[in-house]
């Protein structure tokens, strides 16, 4: 099985507000989480680090998956269950070593913030948000 691999990147800019970078050809990952951007040609790149030592992006893997209407499922997305309207973040749980789902809202349990679901029913998911940009719809129990 083959899938896509790529990132996003969500960092504060200089005025405070959250952006979010989903694709450009001129960054590069290295393997302890830097930030490269190519400042040079194509044929020549120099690379340097994007982002200050004092700024902390986050960066989010694809999950491989699509919500019921098609939009692309990162780490840090919150999605909403169509029959429960019930808000999930997505994240990557490394005691399964796969993405699930981390119940927000789910107000009927003591252990609310330890629920989690899978992601194979994405049918049913839709992406409302992410954490970033949309900390609002986090209901905190």
């Amino acid at each position: 099985m083959s899938r896509e691999i790529k990132f996003r990147i969500c960092y504060t800019d200089q005025q405070g507000t959250k952006q979010m970078i989903y694709k450009d050809e001129h960054l590069m990952l290295s393997l302890n989480g830097t930030v490269y951007g190519n400042y040079g040609t194509k044929e020549y790149p120099t690379w340097e680090p994007v982002f200050d030592a004092y700024e902390q992006p986050f960066i989010q893997q694809y999950t491989g998956m699509k919500d019921k209407n098609g939009k692309e499922i990162y780490e840090g997305d919150l999605l909403r269950m169509i029959t429960e309207g019930m808000v999930y973040e997505v994240v990557y749980n490394s005691e399964y070593t796969a993405f699930t789902c981390r119940v927000h809202n789910y107000h009927l349990r003591a252990d609310a913030s330890d629920a989690l679901c899978d992601l194979w029913c994405v049918d049913c998911k839709e992406v409302i948000g992410n954490i970033f940009e949309n900390p609002e719809l986090i209901i905190k129990s």
